[in-house]
């Protein structure tokens, strides 16, 4: 990962300790308070993305994400919390944008992601299918 500056971990301690709880104590209400957190919470979230090239089409905001595999028929973008998410997950050497979390899950409802993956392949793996509204 690519680290001009250090990634500001502080926002994200919320989201970390409703993913955690959630883990551990699985009910509907704990699910529903990680889901609000990433829709309406201060997170900033980690994605494997690179600023585009040049001549970016419209609403595009400037990035490419580089991982972001189809996975049971769906774009499937991963995404994480921390710097040491990241370096668990990804082996090679890899560019990381930091998004909030509300603003990079419209944008990926809003140009056909159908899926994110929060902190993939650790204990606090959250996955969150995306349905665009009619």
């Amino acid at each position: 990962m690519h680290a001009e500056a250090r990634f500001p971990e502080g926002p994200n301690s919320r989201l970390v300790n409703l993913m955690t709880i959630a883990r551990h104590d699985i009910t509907a209400e704990n699910n529903n308070a990680v889901i609000e957190e990433l829709w309406h919470g201060r997170a900033m979230l980690l994605v494997p993305a690179e600023p585009m090239k040049k001549n970016a089409p419209p609403g595009s905001k400037g990035v490419t994400f580089t991982h972001a595999p189809v996975i049971e028929g769906k774009v499937t973008l991963f995404a994480f919390t921390c710097e040491a998410a990241v370096l668990s997950f990804v082996k090679e050497d890899t560019q990381c944008m930091g998004f909030p979390s509300g603003e990079l899950l419209t944008y990926c409802l809003s140009n056909g992601i159908g899926a994110v993956v929060v902190d993939p392949n650790t204990p606090n793996e959250v996955y969150l299918g995306l349905t665009p509204k009619p």
